[in-house]
């Protein structure tokens, strides 16, 4: 019985071991809404049907963007998702894979409904979207998102104080979950956020047109956004004043005042970030004007928030258990926000979330208000809002 038992077929015939063999490479597949709508009837309907955006308005509804702006950024990072034909199949055509992904960012289809729609296997699906990510993450983004340096930085803050009258003002930070499925690895508990489902942190710094310039993501969902903001990069690069730093003098009553950013209860005062006075005890004028400026400020990000989720929906409704692809989603799909936003392609109205509960504010466990307030931060937002009322009092 041993020796029937050490037999190969026989291991392979009991625990399922054996490679089944290949009966064909490529199953025929009809239905291809990139080659036979896009590429074909779409065009030819624009023509016929005399309606020149009807075309364009394809382009928006299955990817964001229009068809100009479509084609211009496979131009762009095309070549970084190109790959060569084998002697067995020729392989999908570089904007077929930009607009399977870009596809299935926007409308957050199962890779089963995917594949169909574009003829394509559904492993084959999944591969094309996870290169593409990949690809856009490591090429696009960079040149999408940059945080401002130099002459560019006194554009943000002269932006954000003609906006809210926030003088030095360069930035809105907050954060907002990713829904994800509960990891399978281990501490896959501890994405389990206080809204009661499993979720990574989207850390997000925009400059006053809603655009982002920096973006954090990965952290697990019950870790708030005080602990996202404490280990990101773009503190680090702060305290070393690498960013947030500028040749000038500017002072208010001897307190040199440098760019800093602006945020929610949830982060700490410090003198490179400001937030709202505790209105717990009463307010005097001149901390309920700053107040009142400050969150105009911030209402930027919040903005920009919701346009990004009604933008791509693969953030608000995915099957992702993969926090690490998860985050290189999230990182990707603010990139192309800016891309869109540049470019103004429309934003339909339709495609927001419910914005009459999103921008409201709710403290979770972790996103207490800090009390341990840096005194250099306390003096520079008590200067601040001085000369914020004195030169532009609420009524």
């Amino acid at each position: 019985m041993m020796a029937l038992f050490g037999l190969p077929h026989m291991r392979d015939l009991l625990f399922g071991t054996r490679k089944r063999k290949r009966r064909f490479w490529a199953a025929l597949r009809d239905g291809n809404v990139w080659d036979q709508d896009f590429l074909r009837n779409y065009p030819t309907m624009s023509v016929e049907w005399n309606v020149p955006d009807f075309e364009n308005q394809q382009y928006l509804e299955h990817m964001r963007m229009g068809k100009l702006e479509f084609w211009h950024l496979h131009e762009e990072f095309g070549r970084y998702i190109t790959f060569q034909d084998s002697k067995w199949r020729l392989c999908v055509p570089s904007h077929k894979r930009l607009a399977i992904t870009l596809h299935w960012l926007a409308n957050c289809n199962s890779y089963s409904q995917l594949a169909r729609q574009h003829g394509i296997a559904k492993s084959t699906a999944v591969k094309i979207v996870h290169e593409t990510v990949r690809a856009l993450k490591m090429h696009m983004v960079p040149n999408s998102i940059r945080f401002p340096e130099g002459q560019e930085l006194k554009r943000v803050m002269a932006e954000f104080k003609a906006l809210s009258f926030l003088e030095r003002c360069a930035g809105a930070v907050d954060g907002t979950f990713v829904k994800i499925r509960k990891p399978k690895a281990m501490f896959g508990d501890c994405y389990y956020c206080y809204k009661k489902y499993c979720s990574i942190i989207l850390l997000g710094t925009v400059d006053a047109c809603g655009m982002f310039i920096n973006v954090n993501a990965g952290r697990p969902g019950s870790a708030g956004d005080a602990s996202a903001y404490a280990t990101s990069t773009m503190v680090r690069r702060i305290s070393q004043k690498k960013w947030l730093t500028i040749q000038d003098n500017f002072r208010i009553q001897g307190t040199y005042i440098r760019p800093y950013l602006v945020g929610d209860s949830a982060f700490p005062l410090s003198a490179t970030l400001m937030k709202c006075y505790d209105d717990s005890a009463g307010l005097q004028p001149h901390e309920r004007t700053f107040n009142y400026r400050l969150i105009r400020t911030r209402r930027v990000v919040e903005q920009a928030f919701g346009r990004l989720k009604g933008r791509f929906r693969v953030l608000v409704h995915n099957n992702l258990d993969d926090p690490d692809f998860a985050a290189d989603v999230a990182i990707v799909c603010c990139g192309l926000h800016n891309i869109c936003e540049r470019w103004n392609c429309p934003m339909e109205p339709t495609w927001l979330i419910n914005t009459a509960t999103y921008n409201q504010f709710h403290p979770g466990p972790n996103d207490q208000p800090h009390d341990d307030y840096e005194q250099a931060g306390w003096t520079v937002r008590r200067k601040l809002a001085r000369r914020t009322h004195r030169d532009h009092p609420v009524p």
